[in-house]
């Protein structure tokens, strides 16, 4: 018999309790993966300037990476208005277009919109810099900015 083969005989719950320890490991990975997997498919309300929009925390942390995307990856650090709605204290009527960018992947602006220089500087404080990009784009050919009729 081997040192190995030894030990199990001598100590056989060693055996057990690491298998459960595994056991354990693998529950709460696959806990973790639900959790993640329900936090990005969550529903919540966000209060922006006092305009309330319903979206979902994947949409919101699309792109991790921006300012907005890292508040909600730790949403607790963020303030909540009277009714429990996450707070922005930005611009809530320009937003809209920011989170249709988050949704559709593409900036889409009414026809004569004249907020340019509000929705630039929304864009460049939430740091979405495929959003930035596709704006400075669309600053040079206006033609490529897709018009709601």
């Amino acid at each position: 018999m081997d040192n190995f083969e030894s030990s199990l005989a001598v100590f056989p719950t060693a055996v057990a309790f690491s298998t459960s320890l595994s056991e354990k490991a693998s529950i709460r990975r696959s806990q973790q993966r639900r959790q993640e997997l329900d936090m990005t498919s969550e529903v919540v309300t966000v209060n922006v300037g006092g305009v309330l929009y319903t979206t979902t925390m994947a949409t919101l942390t699309k792109y991790p990476e921006s300012r907005l995307g890292g508040m909600f990856l730790a949403p607790q650090l963020l303030q909540k208005d009277s009714q429990g709605n996450y707070f922005i204290d930005r611009d809530g009527q320009v937003f809209r277009y920011i989170l249709n960018f988050l949704r559709q992947g593409w900036l889409r602006l009414p026809e004569g919109f004249q907020d340019i220089s509000i929705l630039q500087d929304e864009i460049s404080f939430y740091e979405i810099n495929q959003l930035s990009e596709d704006m400075k784009t669309k600053k040079h050919k206006p033609l490529k900015v897709k018009v709601m009729q």
